[in-house]
């Protein structure tokens, strides 16, 4: 068996990470059309409001004005791009995590 070279690899991690991408997605937004239950809420709630909060406790305004009236701050162009970015990095990270346990080796036996 050959051990994958470059290229292979990086199609390896680059498959793993569309197929976390769109895992994360089917989790986060189709449950919530399909069933109305505060359950299906959990997953797209805090995959945006956890990594808004922490940039938030660092300083960076992620939160726009609240004006009398509304339930909630409204979310920032800088806070949407941050929680975005946030979860490309964290997916692509896995990605290469799963591809490098899941290598063969290039040693025959």
């Amino acid at each position: 068996m050959r051990a994958l070279n470059g290229k292979a690899s990086m199609k390896v991690n680059l498959k793993l990470w569309a197929l976390l991408l769109i895992s994360h997605f089917v989790l986060a937004i189709v449950p919530s059309f399909i069933v109305e239950n505060k359950l299906t809420a959990y997953v797209p709630y805090h995959s945006v409001f956890a990594p808004l909060e922490m940039f938030n406790s660092l300083g960076v305004p992620v939160y726009g004005q609240v004006t009398e009236g509304m339930f909630m701050a409204p979310i920032t162009i800088l806070g949407w791009c941050l929680v975005v970015t946030l979860w490309l990095i964290i997916h692509y990270g896995f990605a290469i995590v799963l591809s490098h346990l899941t290598r063969r080796s290039s040693k025959e036996f």
